[in-house]
C-alpha cells in the first residue's frame, strides 16, 4: 500500500543535463508512447535514488523529436535498467493521469536518441519547466507495482484494441485478490459506488441483465480470454459484441481506478495537489507542541516558533536561488490567533524584505507581494539586491513557483499566485522601469 505522497524530486535541464551525459560510458535510450504532457527539451529527474532522463519532443536538426526515456547502463545491465523504466514509466503515467509505455530501445557508450514510428506524445509542456513530477510517490509494494503495469497497459491499449485493453483492466484486480469470491464481492460492493458515464452503464446492464458483476466477469473477461462461446461474445467479427465490449470497457476502467486510488491508496498528482501539507518541512524546526497549536488554528507566541534566525534562501523552481536571496534570515513578524503567522526573510545589508504568509491549518504557504520591499540603495552601494526583490515580484506575479530553501536541504514551495483584477502585462512594464531605474544606480566601473 502507498499512502500520502512521495519524496521531493529533482529536475534539472539545459546545460546541468549535458554535463551528465558527458561524464558516463554507457546509456540505454527507451522509445515512449505518451499521453501525459512531454517536455519540449531534455528533463534530468532524480527518483528513487536513480536518474532518468527524458528526452525533450523539441526540434533537433530540423526534425521534430518524439518521447524517450534514458538511463546509464554499463554492460550486462540491460534487463535490469528496463525493468526499472517499466516501473518509473507506469507510476508516472498513473500520477499524471495518463500513460507511458516503454518500446523498443537501444543501448551504446553515448545517450543517443532512440525512437519508433508508433511512439507519440498528446501533449506537449512547452519547455523543461512546464514538466513537474515532483512528490511522486515510491511504490515499495509487489502488488502494488503488478496493478500500475496493468493499469499502464490498460491505457495504452484502449484505443488500439479494446478486448485487450479490457483485459489488462480486469488483471488490475485479478492480481490483488487470493480468491475469485474476494474479488467478487468487492466488484459487488463497488459496483453501486462508481459515478459518470461507468455509472450510467452500470444503470443500464442492472436494467438489462440485474447482476453486473457476473456479465462484466462473463461478457467481458472471459469473452476476451477464451474462445468458448458460441453465442458471438468475443467474437472479432461480431459488430455488435464490439460495440458492447466498448460500451463495457468505461465500467472494468473505473473499477481499475478505485482500487488503485482507494484501496492501494495511490495518489495522483491532483490527490497530492489537493492534500499535501506545504508547511511540512517547517516542522523540523518548530517545537511539536507549538507545531500542534498551530495546525488546530490558534495562536503560539513568536518567540516559540523556532524560525527567528533561520537562514533560507528563496528560488524560481525548479533553479537555485540568485546570491542577492540566497543567505535571508527569518523574523517572525506576527502569529494570529487563527494559526497563520507573517514572516519575513531579510538580507543581512537589510535591503531585502520578502514577506511571507504561512497558514499551518490549510498547510500552505504565500509570497505576500505588498509587504514584499527593498530598502533604496544608499550613495555607492550596488543596486542589486532591490533588483532581485523586483525580479522576484515579477515571477511571483507571472504564476512562477517560488520554493524556500531550508538549512536542512528540504525545500518549502509556495502556493502559486493567481491574480485577480490586475493588468499584467502594465504591472511588468512598471516593474522592468523599476529595474532600469536601479540599474541606472550602478556605480560606474573604477570609482
Amino acid at each position: 500500500m502507498t499512502t500520502g505522497h512521495g519524496p521531493y524530486v529533482l529536475h534539472e535541464s539545459g546545460d546541468d543535463v549535458e554535463v551528465h551525459y558527458r561524464s558516463h560510458l554507457g546509456w540505454l535510450t527507451a522509445a515512449c508512447s505518451s499521453s501525459i504532457p512531454w517536455p519540449e527539451k531534455d528533463v534530468r529527474v532524480v527518483y528513487d535514488g536513480d536518474d532518468y532522463f527524458l528526452r525533450g519532443v523539441g526540434t533537433r536538426q530540423g526534425r521534430r523529436g518524439t518521447p524517450a526515456l534514458t538511463m546509464r547502463c554499463t554492460s550486462g545491465q540491460t534487463l535490469e535498467i528496463l525493468a526499472k523504466m517499466y516501473r518509473f514509466a507506469s507510476v508516472l503515467g498513473w500520477f499524471k493521469g495518463g500513460y507511458v509505455d516503454i518500446g523498443g530501445y537501444i543501448t551504446g557508450s553515448h545517450p543517443v536518441l532512440y525512437s519508433e514510428p508508433q511512439s507519440f506524445v498528446s501533449v506537449v509542456a512547452g519547455g523543461p519547466h512546464g514538466f513537474d513530477c515532483n512528490y511522486m510517490p515510491l511504490v515499495r509494494s509487489e502488488a502494488t507495482r503488478r496493478a500500475l503495469a496493468y493499469w499502464r497497459e490498460g491505457l495504452r491499449l484502449r484505443d488500439i484494441h479494446v478486448g485487450y485493453s479490457f483485459l489488462s483492466f480486469f488483471k488490475v484486480l485479478e492480481s490483488q485478490f487470493e480468491t475469485s469470491a474476494d474479488r467478487v464481492a468487492w466488484i459487488s460492493e463497488t459496483l453501486p459506488r462508481l459515478q459518470g458515464d461507468a455509472g450510467r452503464r452500470v444503470a443500464e446492464l442492472a436494467a438489462e441483465s440485474g447482476d453486473v458483476g457476473s456479465h462484466i466477469y462473463q461478457s467481458g473477461r472471459c469473452a476476451v480470454a477464451h474462445a468458448q462461446f458460441s453465442d458471438g461474445r468475443g467474437d472479432p467479427d461480431v459488430p455488435e459484441d464490439r460495440a458492447r465490449l466498448r460500451k463495457d470497457l468505461v465500467v472494468i476502467e473505473s473499477l481499475a481506478r478505485t482500487y488503485i486510488a482507494d484501496v492501494l491508496q495511490v495518489p495522483t498528482e491532483d490527490m497530492v495537489y489537493r492534500t499535501r501539507d506545504r508547511l511540512e518541512p517547517l516542522a523540523a524546526f518548530i517545537p511539536r507542541d507549538v507545531w500542534d497549536v498551530l495546525k488546530s488554528g490558534a495562536f503560539a507566541s513568536r518567540r516559540h516558533l523556532g524560525l527567528n534566525g533561520l537562514l533560507v534562501g528563496i528560488a524560481h523552481w525548479p533553479g537555485r536561488p540568485v546570491p542577492e536571496l540566497s543567505q535571508l534570515r527569518l523574523r517572525v513578524a506576527e502569529v494570529r490567533d487563527d494559526g497563520r503567522a507573517r514572516v519575513e526573510a531579510h538580507s543581512v545589508s537589510g535591503v531585502v524584505c520578502v514577506s511571507l504568509d504561512l497558514d499551518f491549518p490549510a498547510g500552505k504557504a504565500h509570497i505576500d507581494l505588498a509587504r514584499t520591499r527593498y530598502r533604496a540603495p544608499r550613495v555607492g552601494e550596488a543596486p542589486e539586491e532591490a533588483i532581485a526583490v523586483v525580479r522576484l515580484r515579477k515571477e511571483v506575479l507571472g504564476n512562477g513557483r517560488m520554493e524556500l530553501w531550508l538549512p536542512n536541504g528540504t525545500r518549502l514551495d509556495f502556493e502559486v499566485l493567481i491574480p485577480v483584477n490586475v493588468d499584467i502585462s502594465a504591472s511588468w512594464r512598471q516593474m522592468d522601469a523599476e529595474i532600469e531605474a536601479l540599474e541606472a544606480l550602478r556605480p560606474a566601473s573604477g570609482s
